[in-house]
């Protein structure tokens, strides 16, 4: 049978949604699941059951609670208060572990029909090379150089510390 021209657009469609880099889903305005992409399921690592259309976002989170991935404490409480958060927010933006210890950025936003719509990147490279870096800024040889840098820098404004064969040198300033 002939493909249909609404065939090949949702076809091509799904495609291109499973090939964003991050992790997409939507969810109705009952909050159920109505599409996700192939980077969600992996980011999160869902079982098939939890990615398929009308699953609900309270189940979702219920999983996701229940295996450690939003914190320690009463699964209900925690999934609860998640769900409200995302779903009385217009917008929300968090950062958190994912299943494979992955950090995360997890933008969530509401729809004009009431729909919710989530993304998930994966920013590990950049927060473990934010937390390399504070780790060399607070390193004794790092906070020396600091320490070295203030006196130099104090010494300019107080033009105190002139260095031997340099008195009397000054540099020329073009007109």
């Amino acid at each position: 049978t002939p493909v249909s021209v609404d065939q090949q657009y949702a076809a091509t469609m799904v495609s291109a949604f499973d090939h964003v880099p991050q992790g997409v889903v939507v969810f109705d305005a009952g909050n159920r699941l109505v599409v996700c992409n192939r980077r969600y399921r992996e980011l999160l690592a869902l079982p098939a059951s939890l990615s398929q259309r009308g699953t609900e976002l309270r189940q979702l989170i219920r999983f996701l609670t229940k295996r450690g991935d939003l914190g320690l404490g009463v699964t209900e409480e925690i999934t609860e208060a998640r769900l409200n958060d995302i779903t009385h927010a217009p917008v929300t933006m968090t950062q958190r572990l994912g299943a494979e210890s992955q950090h995360l950025d997890v933008h969530t936003s509401r729809l004009p029909d009431g729909g919710l719509v989530i993304t998930l990147e994966d920013v590990t490279d950049r927060a473990q090379a934010e937390e390399e870096l504070a780790r060399v800024n607070l390193s004794p040889r790092a906070q020396g150089r600091r320490a070295h840098r203030s006196a130099d820098a104090d010494e300019c404004r107080t033009g105190a510390g002139a260095r031997p064969g340099r008195q009397g040198q000054s540099r020329q300033q073009p007109a």
